[in-house]
C-alpha cells in the first residue's frame, strides 16, 4: 500500500508542471508548499449555473412519471399485434427519454468540465455541482462514467477542497454516490475507460484521492471540514453508506431502473435487491457492493488494504499515548475514530462470511473480533496496556467527556462477550453509582444496562445501583428506564424495582403502585383541540417496560391507567406518538393469553367506546385500532367494534388510515352480515396459522440441523427393534409417511402463496391506479 507506483510527491510535481498544459488555463493551479489551490470560478459560469432549472426531486418525480406511462403502456399493449409494437418502438424510446432536467444538468456537467475544482471551493457553484451530481451521477446504476468525470476532474486539489468548507461537501457527496458504484472484474468498465477520453476506474482514482490525503492525515483529522471527508472516504473504501432519518428523502440515496425499454429488458432483478444491511448503533450502515449470486464480494482487495493502511496511518500518525484522550475528546477526531471503528467492525464481519451462502446470518451481529485491525484500534484508544487505577481513571475521563463518551458507548455495542467481561470487571463493577450522577456519564450507564450479556451482570448491575436510586428518580429518570428494561428482559429485581419506587418517588411518603404510575407519565392536556399533549418520555418507557412484568405485578399499573386517566386522555395519548407507543402499545402488545391483559383489552373497548372512529381516520390513532382488533379473541368483542366503525363508513373510506382499518377489522364483509365477516375472519386465521406452522417447522428444522448428534455403536438387539419399527401397524413405511407428510405441507405452502399473490395483484392494481391519477393531476 505504502509503495504504489506513483507518490504523492511524484504527483503533486508532475500536475504542477502540467498545469500550464491543462484545460484550466495558464496559471490555473499555484503550487503552494503543502498542495495545490484552483485558481477562482469564472463569474459567468456561476452565473450559468445559478439560471440552470436544476431540482433532483423535481427530477426523479418526473422521472417516475414517465416510467409509470411507459410501463402502463407496455402492458397495455400485451394483447396488440406485434407489427403495432415495432410501429410504435421508437415513440416509446422517445417518451421513455431522460427528462428536460436531466438533459441541462448533463449538458452543463461538459460544459464544466474543466473548472469543476474551481466552482467546488465556490459557494454557489459548489450547491449546484452537488444537484448536479445527485442528478446525473445517480441516472443509472451501472454507469459510472459522470461519478469518474467529476471525481478525476478534481485530482491533486482534494486536499484544498477537504479543507475548504464548500468543497468539502461536493466531496462527501461524490464519495457517497461512488460507493455503490464500485465494481470488480467490470469488462463494461474496462472498455469504457479505453474509448472514454482515457478515464481512470473508480478504482484508482479513490485510491488516487487516498494518496493524495495521506500525507496530511494528521491535519485533516482535526479538521472540522477535513475530518468529514476522511469519514466519506472511510465508508467508501469499506463499502458502506451510513443511512439517517432525513437521509431517506434525499434523491442521491435512490437506486434507480435503467432507463430505457431495452435496457429494461436486460436488467437483473435479483441484482439490484442484494443489499445486506446490519443495524449498528443509533445509525443504519447499510453494506452495498455484497453480491449473493457470485462467491466473492463486489469491492476490489485493494480497498481492504487501503482501509487497513488508513487505520494504521490514524494510530501511529503523530499519535502517542499522551494525546490520545485528546483526540478523541477533540470535536472532529472524536467523531472519526468512532465511525472508523465501526466501518471496520463491518468490513471485517462481512469479510468472514462464508463465500458459499454469503449472507449473513438474521442472528449474527457484527462485533469486534479477536486479532483485527478494529480490536487493535480499541486497545490503542482505550489504553488497555494502562493497569489498576491508571486505566480506571482514564477510561472515567473519557465517560465523562462529551465527546469522547461516543466512542466508548460504540465498544460496548459493538464488544464480543470475553471482551465486554474484561471491561466490565476491570472498569464499571464499582463505578456505575458515581458515573450515573455525571451528566454526561449517565449516559454510558444506560448503555451498559442496554447491552448487559447475562443474568449475573444484570444482578451485580442492579444491587450496585439501587444505593442511588433515589437520586436516579429526581434527575436521571433515564437510567431507571434502562434499568427497568434490564429487569424485564432477565426476569430478576421486578418486585424490589415496585418498592424502591413506592420509597422514592415522593420524598417523605410511601405511594402505592397505582400512585406511582400517574407521577411518572406526567401527563398534561393540550391547550387548544390542535395542540398536543405533554408526557414525561423516560417515565412513559419506565411504565412500558414494567408492562412486561410478570402479569401478577402489571395488573396494578393496568388498573392505574383506567382509573386515573378517563375517556377524553386516553384517546389523546393515542393519538400522541410516545403516548400511543409507550401506554397503549404496553396494553395491546402484552401478553393476551393471561387473564389480566384480556381484561385490560376488554376494558380499552369499553371505555374509549364512541372514540374509535375519531382515531380511526388519525395518522397514529389508527395504529392503535388495528392491533386492538387483532388482540381481541372474542367474536362479540370484535363485533362489537366494527360495528362502531360501520357507522362512519363515509368517514374512513375517504382517508388512506381508515380504509386500513376497514380492511384489517372487515368492515364491508359485516354490512354484509355476520355470515361473511366470521368466514372472512376465519379465512384470515387460517392463513396466518399456515404460515406460523411453516416458519415453525422450518425453524425447528435449522435447528436440529445445527445440534451435533453422538451415535453409540449398534448391536444386533437394535438392528432387529430398527426393523420392526420401519414399518407402521397398516404396513407403510416411515419414508412413506415422511414423503406424503411433506407433500401435504408443500401443498398447503402453495395454496397459501396463491392466495397471497391474488390479494397482492389486486392490490397493485388499485395502487398503480391511484398513483397514476395521481401524477395526471400533478402534471395537469
Amino acid at each position: 500500500f505504502c509503495n504504489r507506483e506513483v507518490s504523492y510527491i511524484n504527483r503533486s510535481v508532475d500536475m504542477t508542471r502540467e498545469s500550464q498544459q491543462s484545460t484550466y488555463g495558464p496559471g490555473n493551479a499555484a503550487f503552494d508548499s503543502s498542495f495545490l489551490r484552483p485558481r477562482r470560478p469564472n463569474p459567468e459560469t456561476v452565473s450559468y449555473l445559478a439560471s440552470l432549472p436544476l431540482d433532483e426531486r423535481a427530477e426523479q418525480s418526473e422521472w417516475e412519471y414517465r416510467s409509470s406511462k411507459v410501463k402502463d403502456s407496455h402492458e397495455n399493449k400485451e394483447g396488440d399485434n406485434k407489427v403495432d409494437n415495432d410501429d410504435n418502438e421508437d415513440e416509446d424510446e422517445d417518451d421513455d427519454g431522460v427528462s428536460e432536467i436531466y438533459s441541462a444538468a448533463q449538458n452543463a456537467l461538459e460544459e464544466i468540465q474543466g473548472e469543476l475544482a474551481s466552482l467546488a471551493g465556490d459557494e454557489m457553484g459548489s450547491q449546484r455541482l452537488e444537484t448536479i451530481a445527485k442528478i446525473v451521477c445517480t441516472a443509472t446504476p451501472g454507469n459510472d462514467l459522470n461519478t469518474r468525470r467529476m471525481l478525476g476532474g478534481m485530482l491533486g486539489y482534494y486536499h484544498h477542497l477537504s479543507v475548504n468548507r464548500y468543497g468539502s461537501h461536493v466531496v462527501q457527496t461524490l464519495l457517497m454516490i461512488a460507493t455503490d458504484q464500485v465494481r470488480v472484474n467490470d469488462s463494461n468498465q474496462k472498455s469504457r475507460v479505453d474509448n472514454e477520453n482515457d478515464i481512470d476506474t473508480l478504482e484508482n482514482i479513490i485510491l488516487a484521492i487516498l494518496d493524495e490525503l495521506m500525507g496530511s492525515i494528521h491535519d485533516l483529522i482535526i479538521h472540522v471540514c477535513g475530518s468529514h471527508v476522511l469519514r466519506a472516504l472511510m465508508t467508501t473504501l469499506g463499502g458502506i453508506v451510513q443511512v439517517s432519518a432525513k437521509d431517506m428523502l434525499d434523491p442521491s440515496k435512490r437506486r434507480r431502473n435503467i432507463r430505457g425499454k431495452k435496457a429494461r429488458k436486460k436488467q437483473n432483478k435479483d441484482a439490484m435487491n442484494n443489499d445486506s444491511g446490519v443495524r449498528v448503533d443509533l445509525i443504519e450502515m447499510v453494506m452495498l457492493n455484497f453480491n449473493g449470486n457470485d462467491g466473492e464480494r463486489s469491492l476490489p482487495d485493494s480497498f481492504g488494504v487501503a482501509l487497513k493502511g488508513l487505520s494504521e496511518q490514524l494510530i501511529h500518525s503523530s499519535l502517542s499515548s499522551e494525546n490520545v484522550n485528546n483526540i478523541l475528546s477533540h470535536p472532529s477526531a472524536g467523531p472519526l475514530v468512532t465511525t472508523l471503528l465501526k466501518v471496520l467492525v463491518l468490513d471485517t464481519h462481512f469479510r468472514s462470511l462464508d463465500k458459499i451462502s454469503n449472507k449473513p446470518s438474521e442472528k449474527e451481529s457484527p462485533f469486534i473480533q479477536d486479532s483485527t485491525p478494529a480490536e487493535y484500534l480499541v486497545h490503542r484508544f482505550l489504553g488497555w496496556d494502562y493497569e489498576g487505577d491508571e486505566f480506571k481513571q482514564y477510561v472515567h475521563d473519557l465517560c465523562c467527556d462529551s465527546t469522547a463518551s461516543h466512542f466508548v458507548e460504540s465498544v460496548l455495542k459493538l464488544s464480543n462477550n470475553n471482551f465486554y467481561d474484561n471491561l466490565a470487571s476491570r472498569l464499571f463493577l464499582g463505578s456505575l453509582a458515581t458515573l450515573s450522577n455525571d451528566s454526561v456519564g449517565n449516559y454510558i450507564v444506560q448503555t451498559i444496562l442496554s447491552t448487559a450479556r447475562n443474568k449475573i451482570q444484570a444482578e451485580s448491575y442492579l444491587k450496585e445501583l439501587l444505593p442511588v436510586f433515589g437520586t436516579l428518580v429526581d434527575s436521571k429518570l433515564g437510567v431507571v428506564w434502562h434499568l427497568t428494561e434490564m429487569l424485564s428482559k432477565f426476569r430478576i429485581g421486578q418486585e424490589t424495582l415496585h418498592k424502591k419506587l413506592q420509597e422514592n418517588l415522593q420524598r417523605g411518603s410511601k405511594l402505592s403502585i397505582s400512585e406511582c404510575v400517574p407521577k411518572l407519565i406526567r401527563f398534561v392536556p393540550a391547550k387548544d383541540d390542535k395542540g398536543r399533549i405533554n408526557v414525561n418520555a423516560n417515565g412513559c418507557k419506565v411504565v412500558l417496560n414494567m408492562l412486561r412484568f410478570v402479569p401478577r405485578l402489571c395488573n396494578p399499573v393496568l388498573n392505574s391507567i383506567f382509573d386515573h386517566y378517563d375517556a377524553d386522555e386516553l384517546c389523546a395519548m393515542a393519538r400522541d406518538p410516545l403516548g400511543s407507543r409507550c401506554i397503549l402499545d404496553g396494553i395491546l402488545e402484552g401478553n393476551t393469553n393471561d387473564g389480566v391483559f384480556q381484561k385490560a383489552l376488554q376494558n380499552l373497548l369499553s371505555k374509549l367506546e364512541g372514540h374509535w372512529s375519531q382515531l380511526a381516520v388519525h395518522r397514529v390513532g389508527h395504529h392503535s385500532v388495528n392491533k386492538l382488533f387483532k388482540k381481541l379473541v372474542s367474536y362479540n368483542d370484535k363485533a362489537v367494534l366494527a360495528a362502531e366503525l360501520a357507522q362512519s363508513k363515509a368517514k374512513l373510506s375517504g382517508v388512506y388510515m381508515g380504509r386500513s382499518v376497514m380492511e384489517t377489522c372487515a368492515v364491508y364483509e359485516f354490512l354484509e352480515g355476520e355470515t361473511e365477516w366470521r368466514a372472512k375472519l376465519e379465512k384470515r386465521n387460517k392463513e396466518a396459522n399456515i404460515l406460523n406452522e411453516i416458519l415453525s417447522t422450518g425453524k425447528e428444522a435449522n435447528i436440529k440441523g445445527k445440534r451435533r448428534k453422538r451415535r453409540r455403536k449398534t448391536t444386533d438387539k437394535d438392528k432387529v427393534e430398527a426393523s420392526s419399527s420401519t414399518i407402521d401397524s397398516s404396513g407403510t413405511s416411515t419414508d412413506q409417511i415422511s414423503v406424503q407428510a411433506c407433500s401435504e405441507q408443500m401443498g398447503k405452502v402453495q395454496e397459501v402463496l396463491d392466495m397471497l399473490s391474488n390479494n397482492m395483484d389486486k392490490k397493485e392494481k388499485k395502487k398503480r391506479k391511484r398513483k397514476r391519477k395521481k401524477n395526471d393531476n400533478a402534471l395537469c
